[in-house]
């Protein structure tokens, strides 16, 4: 027996719960690991601080995790039958679906960009060299650990759960 055949015959407040739980430390343990290093990159006078345009790269994949966890995942395969508007809500839901899927893998391509390029290579941002890779690493894990809970929570859920 697979690993998706147990899941499909555990009951579904205990899947919900387990993997909702572990969505949860996901996403809290991403932006715990991004202020560690913010707060780390402060207290050791390093030159380079962590600037503004890095913290949009947790938004974006906390906005694309908030669109993936509150999307109707039944409206992918929707018939004239099942959804009011028929086949339009299937298009519609499909582009939602992939909109967020390529928000958030842009936000982790951006962030592997930003440890390579700022931290890595030490260009830097705006002539400001800097002296540790933790906080490229730590964005890249960010950006990581959420993506993944979208889809850690989703294997959670079944069709029929609603917000």
């Amino acid at each position: 027996m697979g690993c998706r055949e147990e899941l499909d015959y555990m009951d579904d407040r205990k899947r919900l719960r387990i993997f909702g739980w572990a969505s949860g430390i996901l996403f809290s343990l991403g932006w715990w690991v991004f202020i560690d290093a913010v707060a780390q990159n402060g207290y050791e006078d390093d030159p380079l601080n962590v600037k503004a345009q890095l913290y949009l790269l947790g938004v974006g994949t906390t906005l694309s995790f908030i669109m993936l966890t509150c999307m109707d995942w039944s409206a992918l395969a929707a018939d004239e039958y099942s959804h009011h508007g028929g086949l339009m809500v299937r298009y519609q839901t499909r582009a939602f679906l992939g909109f967020a899927v390529v928000l958030g893998l842009f936000c982790i391509i951006t962030s592997i960009y930003v440890l390579h390029n700022v931290y890595v290579n030490k260009h830097g941002i705006g002539g400001k060299i800097p002296d540790s890779t933790y906080p490229g690493v730590a964005i890249l894990f960010q950006c990581l650990f959420i993506f993944g809970a979208a889809f850690v929570l989703k294997l959670g859920r079944t069709n029929d759960d609603y917000l």
